[in-house]
């Protein structure tokens, strides 16, 4: 038909309401023919032709109306290929309110290079526009927009980068814009935004915003914008963002009622968070406090470059979870499965809540959740991501350092078991000081260097591996002072060495008792081992060979003495038997001597009277 409502009614019904009771004015002119043969990419001559002239619509229940709607276009095309059709919209005009909205636009060779040539003019009141079209309930709007853009080239000049040869000028202003509805969870503001248009780019000189909770200032350059919309070219720019307050939860809205069937399916679907091919964006943040996921995160300050599906983080820092992130690297997307690389350091964070969440540091360190205090570390990690943005265990790899100067420890399964071998309830829950220690990620495992850290007081040296399946493997060396060992084991040994002792012998308990302990199953049912008893039996030998070594060197004491005794009994029998012999020799001497005067006295006579009978028988 060709009255104006025919073709008011191609208009979607979210944007009039109520068709039937539109009063309408003007004027419809439709009229076209084609002719030729199809075959392949030689398509038939069309053309086509459609005017609307002095236009007019009016919602019986509002004041003003829209008026003076002009319009004229023509669309033809030769017999042959699509890229010999060319479009002219030679007149575009609208009056919403006495708010004038005017544009054409002619474009040739669409297929091969297009030819664009367009100016669109308009200044908008956008309060007046509830005058002329009905807002829905609690619906709101309104602000100011202006318009003036001017168009003129060869995509190619663009593409080239011959931009001399390609007219692209103008600006788009708005200001004091508020938008409300009941189907937006926030309201929108846009205190102020201009855009200059170049052919080498669009300059966002200023972008002032409000969205719900959220407040918005950015500031950049967008480059290569024609080519990318009308030629899948790279679209390249940088822009600065700051904020005060990013509430990424409000602007997500809140979460709709569904059962838990609903909540697993949306789960295990919502896929790749995929990074564009054709970006080449950088961007930098400065945002004073960012809500995600029910974390607040402060200071948010780094750089975010997006090119070839890759986006790389430089610098980023954040606060959260009470302490600092710091973080390089990138998220890549080029294959069905993204990969992360990251560089983290992180200071003073709380492991506790670090633990609730994020779910993947709780595989990687299960312990975390049972322990309170503030962590930090250095760590580099990379892995695949499945379909659902989670870390594909088997392929993460890494290594860092953690440090902690105060963390409490209580509820870990493997030191409840250790602490009830040993009868020392400390060691189930306790403060550890000054813990250093350096692990690495490879095979589906945290590998965790040999460290050394005081548990209950006792020096103690650690390494093992916790699996990402939950299974543990670790060895503790563990020097145990005897007095940890309790009342009881104290009595026995000193009972012991008492009876030893009264022997004569001088024996103690050694100070310091080393047992080794392996740790095996999983994190939630460990199975310990000890070599308690073989240490206990190791003492005992120890203590059997210390007695053996003072009973020997009791009976060589003896020995000693004795053989000094029979020593010094020999020497008096030696010098009393000199004495003697000394004695019976001088005895004797004195009656050698006497025999000898005797046995002179005796020759003598008898020599006498023998010379006396020689000298009688003479006679």
């Amino acid at each position: 038909r060709t009255d104006f409502k025919s073709i008011l009614s191609l208009v979607p019904a979210v944007y009039l309401r109520d068709l039937k009771d539109i009063k309408t004015k003007g004027n419809l002119t439709l009229n076209g023919n084609m002719k030729g043969s199809l075959e392949g990419e030689n398509y038939p001559e069309f053309n086509l032709n459609m005017a609307v002239d002095n236009g007019y619509f009016k919602y019986p229940d509002l004041p003003n109306s829209a008026d003076n709607i002009n319009i004229k276009t023509n669309i033809s095309h030769p017999q042959g290929d699509l890229d010999k059709m060319k479009i002219d919209i030679s007149k575009f005009h609208l009056e919403l309110a006495d708010n004038p909205i005017d544009g054409n636009l002619k474009m040739s060779t669409p297929m091969s290079d297009p030819f664009i040539q367009s100016n669109i003019k308009a200044d908008i009141d956008l309060d007046k526009m509830k005058t002329v079209i009905p807002m829905g309930e609690k619906e709101k709007l309104n602000g100011s927009i202006h318009a003036d853009l001017n168009l003129a080239g060869k995509m190619s000049s663009v593409t080239n980068e011959q931009y001399q040869d390609f007219k692209a000028e103008g600006e788009l202003t708005v200001k004091e814009m508020l938008y409300v509805s009941a189907d937006l969870p926030y309201d929108v503001n846009v205190n102020n935004m201009i855009m200059d248009f170049s052919p080498q780019h669009v300059d966002l000189k200023d972008l002032d915003t409000k969205i719900g909770q959220s407040d918005i200032k950015a500031k950049g350059k967008i480059v290569n914008i024609f080519p990318y919309m009308f030629n899948n070219e790279v679209l390249k720019g940088n822009v600065s963002i700051t904020s005060n307050k990013l509430d990424l939860d409000d602007l997500m809205g809140p979460e709709s009622e569904t059962d838990e069937t609903a909540i697993a399916e949306a789960d295990s679907s919502y896929g790749v968070i995929a990074v564009p091919a054709f970006y080449d964006l950088s961007m930098t943040t400065d945002i004073k406090e960012l809500i995600y996921d029910g974390l607040t995160i402060s200071n948010v300050k780094g750089k975010v470059a997006v090119k070839d599906q890759i986006a790389d983080l430089s610098n980023v820092s954040m606060d959260m979870l009470e302490g600092n992130v710091l973080l390089n690297g990138s998220y890549n997307t080029q294959k069905e499965n993204p990969v992360v690389n990251f560089d983290y350091k992180v200071k003073n964070v709380d492991i506790e809540k670090t633990a609730a969440y994020f779910s993947s540091f709780e595989t990687i360190a299960p312990i975390a959740k049972y322990c309170k205090g503030k962590i930090s570390t250095n760590l580099n990690v990379s892995s695949m991501l499945d379909q659902n943005m989670s870390p594909i265990y088997n392929t993460i790899n890494g290594a860092g350092g953690l440090m902690s100067n105060d963390l409490v420890v209580s509820g870990i399964k493997s030191l409840k078991k250790i602490a009830d071998i040993l009868k020392m309830d400390q060691l189930s829950s306790q403060k550890l000081n000054n813990l250093k220690m350096a692990f690495q990620f490879k095979n589906g495992r945290a590998e965790v260097n040999p460290f050394n850290i005081k548990l209950a007081g006792m020096a103690t040296e650690i390494k093992g591996s916790t699996g990402f399946d939950q299974t543990v493997d670790y060895k503790l060396k563990m020097q145990v002072p005897k007095e940890k060992l309790g009342n009881k084991a104290n009595e026995i040994a000193a009972g012991i060495l008492g009876k030893i002792n009264s022997k004569g012998a001088s024996l103690n308990l050694p100070a310091i008792i080393p047992v080794n302990f392996a740790i095996g199953g999983t994190v939630t049912k460990p199975i310990i081992k000890s070599d308690l008893g073989d240490q206990a039996k190791n003492m005992v030998t120890d203590l059997k060979n210390k007695v053996v070594d003072t009973v020997k060197q009791t009976v060589n004491l003896g020995i000693d003495k004795i053989m000094d005794e029979a020593k010094s009994q020999a020497q008096k029998l030696r010098n009393e038997a000199k004495v003697q012999a000394d004695k019976l020799r001088a005895e004797g001497d004195k009656l050698t001597r006497q025999a000898k005067e005797k046995a002179d006295e005796i020759a003598l006579k008898a020599k006498q009277k023998a010379d006396e009978e020689a000298e009688k028988l003479s006679n």
